[in-house]
């Protein structure tokens, strides 16, 4: 048997949703406190009940892909890296008994990131083809940056949300490169000037459908001709969602 109780966060309006951990007292045998969430815009209507990778949960009888802890798990599960972001997320709370009494909740700590999420040059999920060169320097974010020229070099991020910002450097010695989004080209960006400049957004894509989307960079041959080199920079990725993650 198990009651329900409801607790609702609110993030802001660019949020999105990372954690989900609790303080608990001891699980007897047959004992659960099991979470789902349900997300909202305007906080009046709301998805169905699901777990912490964004799949549904049958809520009445508590299966499926539930976060906390059931008696026997070998952890708490807390991550919410499937959820769609959303500005409220309503929490709901299952405590199952078994033969005892019901377990002890005593808090719920939910935990977001400020949109946008800026996922540096060394970040999982970002995939790299050919040799890039990593440069370390404060001026860059993160402290570090890297760069690559000629054709055959590109990077690929994969993100779930609606927008996202290639965030590179403009020199002196930088060439060409092509953008792709969700496969399709997109524009050549040129990433000479004089005196150089750090932490530019090369190229930006908002509002677009929340969803699965793809942002490549291809380094090309050509170059401004005032440019001493052929380099290709990134520096970072500033998303509207989350990278989907290797496997």
């Amino acid at each position: 048997t198990g009651a329900a109780v409801g607790l609702r966060a609110d993030a802001g309006d660019a949020a999105v949703w990372s954690r989900l951990d609790a303080q608990t007292t001891a699980l007897a045998p047959g004992q659960a406190i099991k979470f789902a969430v349900r997300t909202s815009d305007d906080g009046v209507n709301w998805s169905s009940p699901m777990g912490g990778d964004g799949a549904a949960i049958d809520w009445t009888s508590g299966t499926g892909n539930y976060l906390g802890e059931a008696a026997g798990d070998a952890g708490a599960r807390s991550a919410l890296t499937g959820v769609p972001f959303a500005r409220y997320l309503d929490v709901v709370v299952r405590l199952e008994s078994g033969d005892a009494l019901s377990p002890g909740l005593q808090s719920v700590d939910v935990r977001y990131d400020v949109l946008p999420v800026v996922y540096e040059d060394t970040a999982g999920g970002v995939a790299w083809t050919g040799t890039w060169t990593s440069l370390y320097r404060t001026q860059f974010s993160g402290g570090g940056a890297v760069y690559a020229a000629g054709a055959g070099k590109s990077v690929l991020v994969e993100f779930d949300g609606t927008g996202i910002e290639w965030i590179g450097a403009k020199t002196t010695s930088a060439g060409k490169a092509a953008v792709y989004l969700d496969g399709v080209y997109q524009c050549t960006v040129d990433q000479y000037a004089s005196p150089n400049s750090f932490r530019q957004t090369m190229y930006a894509a908002h509002g677009l459908d929340y969803g699965t989307h793809t942002l490549e960079v291809r380094a090309l041959t050509g170059k401004n001709v005032r440019s001493v080199g052929y380099n290709t920079w990134v520096d970072a990725f500033a998303v509207d969602g989350l990278v989907v993650a290797e496997p």
